[in-house]
């Protein structure tokens, strides 16, 4: 039998790489930024570029060098390439005698609404390096701290004894956070800080956070001037110079925490130029940003053709993300569907569908919506199972509908579940008798997955105001917990068009939506979901997030199942546009009117290959739907074109429907090839047909049977494959 891995089960939260996979490109016209006429300030060398982007201009403050001291200038553009210098520099070097009185230098800048404040480096002498802090209210013009420098060099024998510079601060959860370089004379290597205030610093205990290359390796002497990034999923990002003397490149790592770092390991990731270039010999001292639709990083870099100081100017490259990576997404029904179903004269008789599924090494747990038909509302019920097929329901149903005049009193639908060790969390769609369009999404809590505590405050995301795209409702939505942050994409809509939606979250219940949403679009005019766009299911394998919705040309029915990939969980490439990759079933099949009213994947790795499970919500009316299986790559044998899902063990499936006039499916499966005898009997023992006399490979394989030439009564079906032997009863009502 076969034994599968689950890598994607309840919390999901994964280490990521994701944006080391990238390639940058230099502007071919660099230098965008260059060293002043004779007699400038900055005539010799300009260097250490920190970029802002206000959402209408670039704000850069760099070093410039005129043979006499370093200082520090400013200057602006509105495409990133174009600059205009001010009357520099903005904040010269300090009087005779005092600690910054020849080299003002490495600025780093925030803004915080009200006031500039820059960081940088100083001395009076090569080894005398330390760091200050200035502030401006438009700037350019600057005052420097009083009580300068803010952060000075280590005690003897520690990593930073003998000088200190290149400060990267941000301002965190209501703490200033800076990396910075420091020296023993031997190896410069990054640090962290941390302050109340921006001047008051204490150095980080693990210090260095990140350290100089083992002998060797292309940063093995320096590990310098950090810039530091952090992304809507909570990772850090940080590029750093490396390299011995002065022929240095850009280097990469990341964090989750901004102390504890892991270098890239295809480091440098971006280097010198070719021979002849500006920028031959030294590419490095960057500033980088997210760039503006955050779909890629901008990166301006100091460069040179000279192995000294001479002639340093500064350039340009971008970079994206990076492409998502996608499956192959060749989807095949379990034969034996639909393996969910409502129940005859229960409260779920009419329809089961939008279900949340973790599996815990042990038991597959679902929770799903279920519907008697009497336009009474949903309730949400859960059942579990050891197979993933074969389910049991428990204790249902385990979250109902609001008292009177609540938000969710006519029904609560579609629930998403996570599990964090301790307690179990349920994001669902409530409904209140004022109409349909009325979704919004709640929030509750479980101790045992089956007890239910709704939060006092729901609901935890409501509709969009008046003329946005999620105006009139929200709801089917789907959340994963990312890197310490919990992202939820969710349907909504205006009355007339149904898109996806993005919002994080730090606690689950408080939410910001994105201001790129709708972050899944409708297709073309003309296309197989130009109307609507729905029901999302994610996926994220630690480099791509994979997303399969419901699509239509209609506002509701034949829903058919899309599949788009993104990097960062906002910007989305479609990989079905022409076509859905789930289609309807065939007609008169169970679910030939919709195949995505609820989406669940699994991914599972079963020796060394990838393979995707799907329980989907289909239907062949509208609001009568029941919860079927498919299986994509590995987990399928084939024979006459027939893909079917292995099974583990030889078995025999009630035939569908029962009872039946006058045809009927019997579903069987194999463990591994046998020669298989299928036969019919009447109720006295007499064969009445034989379906089947041949050999039969491993996997899942369906039969008809039509019994047109029979009259009412019960029958048996048997089988012999090997030696296993089963038999089933029947009944056929003419």
């Amino acid at each position: 039998m076969v034994k599968f891995l689950v890598i994607v089960v309840m919390v999901l939260s994964i280490t990521t790489q994701a944006y080391s996979q990238i390639e940058w490109t230099k502007y071919p016209n660099n230098p965008v930024l260059k060293r002043g006429a004779n007699g400038t300030w900055d005539d010799q060398l300009i260097a250490n570029p920190y970029v802002l982007f206000d959402g209408s201009k670039y704000h850069m403050w760099y070093s410039g060098y005129d043979g006499n001291g370093t200082s520090i200038g400013y200057a602006s553009s509105s495409d990133k390439i174009n600059w205009t210098k001010h009357s520099n520099p903005v904040l010269d070097n300090g009087p005779g005698g005092s600690w910054d009185d020849f080299v003002v230098y490495q600025p780093s800048v925030i803004f915080d609404g009200d006031m500039y404040h820059m960081w940088f480096a100083g001395h009076n002498g090569p080894n005398n390096r330390q760091i200050g802090y200035a502030t401006s209210p438009d700037s350019i013009s600057w005052t420097k701290h009083t009580g300068n420098p803010v952060m000075r060099p280590g005690s003897s024998g520690n990593w930073d004894d003998l000088w200190v510079d290149s400060p990267e601060v941000l301002f965190i959860d209501g703490v200033y956070h800076m990396w910075y370089s420091g020296s023993d004379g031997t190896n410069t290597q990054t640090g962290h800080a941390i302050s109340p205030d921006g001047i008051n610093w204490t150095k980080d205990s693990l210090n260095p956070v990140l350290k100089s290359g083992a002998t060797g390796e292309w940063d093995t002497q320096n590990v310098t001037q950090p810039t530091v990034l952090i992304d809507q999923y909570s990772v850090y990002h940080m590029f750093y110079s490396g390299g011995v003397q002065f022929e240095w490149s850009m280097g990469y790592a990341y964090s989750m925490d901004g102390y504890n770092w892991i270098k890239y390991s295809g480091n440098p990731v971006l280097t010198p130029g070719v021979g002849g270039s500006w920028d031959d010999t030294f590419t490095g001292l960057a500033g980088v940003l997210f760039n503006e639709d955050s779909t890629g990083f901008d990166m301006w870099y100091t460069g040179s053709n000279s192995n000294t100081t001479e002639g340093w100017e500064i350039g340009y490259a971008s970079a994206p993300f990076g492409e998502p990576k996608s499956f192959d997404n060749t989807w095949y029904r379990y034969p034996d569907n639909p393996v969910f179903k409502g129940r005859d004269g229960a409260w779920d008789r009419a329809s089961v569908y939008n279900h949340s599924i973790i599996f815990d090494e042990e038991t597959y747990h679902m929770w799903y919506s279920g519907y008697d038909g009497e336009n009474s509302g949903s309730r949400i019920g859960y059942a579990y199972s050891d197979n993933g097929m074969e389910w049991e329901r428990e204790n249902n149903p385990v979250l109902n509908k609001g008292t009177n005049n609540s938000w969710d009193n006519f029904s609560v639908q579609q629930p998403c579940v996570l599990y964090d060790g301790t307690t179990w969390h349920m994001w669902y769609t409530g409904i209140n008798t004022a109409g349909l369009a009325t979704r919004r999404i709640g929030y509750a809590t479980s101790p045992d997955s089956i007890s239910w505590t709704k939060y006092g405050n729901n609901p935890v995301l409501e509709p969009g105001q008046a003329g946005s795209w999620d105006e009139q409702w929200v709801g089917w939505c789907k959340v994963l917990f990312v890197n310490g942050r919990y992202h939820m994409w969710y349907s909504g809509g205006n009355g007339t068009e149904i898109q996806i939606g993005h919002a994080t979250s730090r606690d689950g219940i408080t939410w910001q939506k994105d201001p790129f949403n709708p972050v899944l679009t409708l297709g073309s005019s003309g296309a197989w979901d130009d109307l609507t766009i729905t029901n999302p299911a994610i996926l994220y394998d630690g480099q791509t997030f994979h997303l399969w919705y419901g699509g239509a040309q209609t506002v509701y029915g034949d829903w058919k199942t899309g599949y788009a990939v993104s990097v960062d969980g906002r910007h989305w490439k479609k990989i079905s546009e022409e076509s859905p990759v789930m289609d309807l079933g065939s007609a008169g099949a169970w679910d030939d009117k919709y195949v995505t009213h609820g989406i669940e994947i699994m991914m599972e790795i079963v020796d060394g290959d990838t393979l995707l499970k799907m329980w989907y919500g289909g239907g062949a009316e509208v609001n009568k739907g029941s919860i079927g299986f498919a299986a994509s790559d590995v987990f399928v044998s084939v024979e006459d074109d027939n893909l079917n899902v292995i099974p583990g063990d030889f078995s025999l499936s009630q035939n569908y429907p029962n009872p039946f006039n006058p045809t009927t499916t019997i579903n069987y499966s194999l463990s591994h090839t046998s020669d298989v005898k299928i036969e019919i009997f009447n109720i006295l023992g007499s064969k009445v047909a034989t379906l089947d006399n041949t050999k039969k490979s491993a996997g899942t394989h369906t039969i008809n049977f039509n019994a047109s030439n029979l009259p009412s009564g019960v029958y048996l079906y048997r089988i012999q494959a090997g030696e296993y032997i089963d038999v089933k009863k029947m009944v056929l009502m003419k």
